[in-house]
């Protein structure tokens, strides 16, 4: 039994320890490309092995061998288990590049400290800190400064630790889960597995998730991800790739798709390019559409998610908070438009058919541009309040614009005003 079982005996301790095996003959790596790398934000933590080289005159870090990086794993876990309260070193990096790293992560202090005391203690030279995670850059020898190897120290709330855990191992692999898990409207962060409210996901990105669950082997259940096999670990990328497209969500076209914006920034992360110009090219019939799961569609997985979480009741909630919200807007700014009868319902008909919110803003949109994004609803009093102070002025400003608008494509007919 590896030292990883004795000290850690929950879900996440990987069966067997990787790089002791691989000293007993096991092969630790195939032939892997040489440019490889490690939920965007939280796997931008992976420092990589070269959190130092960007700094002029920087130690340079090397590559560990398993040996070595046993040996020094633990003996940086001793002296950071005299602060902390849980300290679990993640699993050792399949990229050859990243072989320099050691990753642990660590939950709230067992003493008071600073990171002058943990940078002594460690006998560390040198230290960069970004986010949560703090690198130092550690002799690999007591008297010797000529090589260095990193220690990687991920800062997480007990209370995520063991989700977090899962997400800091293989951080990569679960962003290109959590890029498919979006186009079924869920998603997996650092805080849990989410389930996006399609009634309000355009207007209220940020207000319309709701919780699920942090309970690894419950998402992984859901996801049809062998949890297993996740705690036994993976001996190379191939590995670790044919694990993320067994799930029922993982779909090539996903991948495929041009990306914008945050989506740029995960593919351009050296394991997304790998998996994305070299593994899935060589196996053209991973997540193709006639592959097992290709009839899970998004409100199969919604109805299936509020009953196996128990979240049914919590997501109608959510539903009902908005479209009261949206009924108490349409109702302010009909009663604040200087018209009555045929005239307010007309000039009502008309912002209703053109009137969008895109970008953060309120547009009046032609009918042959128009696609259809709700106002947001405003909920609460913080929302009340931006409605009587940025939606109703805009409105008496814009209004005319609408009608003009409505007059001249013939829209704002035969559609229902929610006023009561």
């Amino acid at each position: 039994m590896s030292l990883q079982e004795q000290e850690q005996p929950t879900f996440l301790s990987f069966c067997h320890d990787r790089d002791a095996l691989s000293q007993s003959g096991f092969r630790l790596f195939d032939k892997l490309p040489s440019h490889l790398g490690c939920l965007a934000t939280l796997a931008s933590y992976l420092m990589g092995n070269q959190a130092f080289s960007t700094k002029r005159d920087g130690p340079v870090t090397v590559s560990l061998s398993p040996k070595q990086y046993i040996e020094l794993r633990d003996n940086c876990r001793k002296v950071l288990q005299r602060f902390y309260v849980q300290v679990r070193p993640l699993a050792r990096a399949l990229e050859e590049e990243n072989a320099g790293r050691i990753d642990i992560l660590i939950d709230q202090e067992g003493r008071p400290h600073t990171v002058d005391d943990l940078e002594r203690e460690l006998g560390a030279t040198n230290r960069f800190i970004v986010g949560p995670t703090i690198s130092f850059a550690i002799p690999l020898r007591a008297n010797d400064r000529t090589e260095f190897f990193q220690l990687d120290i991920h800062v997480c709330t007990p209370d995520l630790f063991e989700w977090q855990l899962i997400l800091y191992n293989f951080a990569d692999a679960w962003c290109i889960l959590d890029l498919c898990a979006q186009k079924f409207g869920f998603s997996i962060n650092g805080t849990g597995l989410h389930l996006h409210v399609a009634e309000i996901e355009k207007t209220h990105p940020q207000d319309c998730q709701l919780y699920l669950t942090s309970d690894p082997e419950a998402m992984m259940r859901f996801l049809h991800l062998d949890a297993k096999r996740f705690a036994f670990g993976f001996w190379n990328l191939h590995d670790l790739f044919t694990w993320v497209t067994r799930s029922r969500i993982f779909k090539r076209r996903f991948i495929n798709m041009t990306a914008s914006g945050f989506e740029d920034r995960i593919f351009e992360r050296p394991m997304h390019l790998v998996f994305r110009t070299e593994w899935l090219p060589r196996w053209v019939e991973v997540g193709a559409d006639v592959d097992f799961g290709s009839q899970v569609d998004r409100k199969s997985l919604t109805r299936e998610a509020l009953a196996v979480f128990n979240k049914t009741d919590a997501h109608s909630d959510k539903k009902l908070q908005y479209r009261v919200a949206t009924v108490m807007l349409w109702r302010k700014i009909a009663k604040a438009l200087p018209l009555k009868g045929a005239e307010l319902n007309h000039a009502m008909k008309s912002l209703m058919a053109h009137l969008q919110w895109r970008d953060g803003a309120m547009v009046l949109i032609p009918l042959e541009h128009l696609y259809y994004v709700e106002l947001p609803s405003f909920e609460g009093e913080n929302g009340e309040r931006r409605v009587d102070e940025i939606v109703v002025p805009w409105i008496l400003a814009h209004w005319r614009e609408a009608v003009a608008l409505s007059n001249s494509s013939g829209t704002g007919k035969n559609r229902t005003i929610p006023l009561c």
